[in-house]
């Protein structure tokens, strides 16, 4: 759960050369959205933001991480 930046471009292929599936959702997404994708998914790991800024505005990701985690 990473907005379109360098270091997510890292991890997918980080994840990618070991063989992993990689999948994205947009940080944009609600925590009912992202629970679907996790849920959908049942990953092993999840590499995700804490937090963002765009366009000058602070995003707070934690709280939707871990209620999709769980």
């Amino acid at each position: 759960m990473m907005t379109n930046r360098k270091e997510a471009i890292f991890a997918m292929l980080a994840a990618t050369s070991i063989g992993a599936i990689w999948s994205g959702p947009l940080p944009f997404h609600g925590s009912r959205a992202m629970s679907y994708f996790v849920k959908f998914l049942d990953p092993k790991i999840i590499i995700a933001l804490d937090h963002f800024q765009d366009e000058g505005e602070e995003y707070d990701q934690f709280d939707k991480i871990v209620s999709a985690a769980k």
